[in-house]
């Protein structure tokens, strides 16, 4: 008769893991005492890699490879009862992985790969969600994104772009409320620029024609 997992002490256990070889390892034997309960472990195991920080979720697959190292001498359950989860764990695991969490889970699926630990089928899928999933922005991303400007990019584009035209205090007060444009800041300030524009040129065409009129009449002084 096989002896169950006591729950507690196996969340317990699985809780405290580190990162450690020292840690991996003391776990990994301590779970393979209650092999005639991976089914239960194994469960547990990726409840806990779901609830994990991401640190603790590399160690948490460092852990099922150990298992299943040292498991598949003595029997082939692990490898049955992982092999219902390992995908989903692994793709899990992606979303949040930084770069150098992902090399690290790159390089034990490569493990179980060249060991023929799980299926063609199942390698090629973990190799698959390491690929596809991302952690954080991909450069499509970045693309995509909106661009955002604060006041001081807002206030430099219109000193700069526009040099030679004096400042209104309209286009002051403009900028302020394009602080909180976001996205929508560069059109608006191109709005208020081209406002400001036209109204200087119509104001210079006035004065130039008032002093045609005067000279006209004689009167230029």
């Amino acid at each position: 008769m096989s002896v169950q997992v006591p729950r507690p002490a196996l969340e317990q256990k699985l809780q405290g893991l580190n990162s450690t070889q020292q840690s991996i390892e003391g776990t990994s034997k301590w779970l393979l005492f209650y092999s005639g309960d991976s089914a239960a472990i194994v469960r547990v195991w990726y409840e806990e890699l779901k609830r994990a920080d991401p640190t603790r979720k590399l160690a948490l697959l460092h852990l099922a490879n150990h298992v299943l190292q040292e498991g598949r001498k003595k029997t082939k359950a692990w490898n049955d009862e992982f092999a219902k989860v390992i995908v989903k764990a692994v793709r899990h695991f992606a979303t949040t992985a930084d770069e150098k969490a992902r090399r690290g889970a790159e390089r034990v699926v490569k493990v179980w790969e060249e060991r023929r630990v799980f299926s063609a089928k199942d390698s090629k899928a973990l190799k698959d969600a390491l690929k596809a999933v991302g952690g954080g922005s991909t450069s499509d991303d970045a693309d995509r994104k909106p661009a955002t400007h604060s006041l001081a990019e807002v206030k430099h584009a219109s000193e700069s772009d526009a040099p030679g035209l004096p400042r209104s205090s309209s286009l002051a007060s403009d900028e302020r409320k394009l602080a909180a444009a976001g996205e929508l800041a560069p059109l608006l300030l191109e709005v208020a620029k081209a406002e400001q524009h036209c109204s200087y040129v119509v104001s210079r065409g006035n004065n130039v024609k008032a002093v045609r009129k005067i000279t006209v009449h004689g009167s230029c002084v």
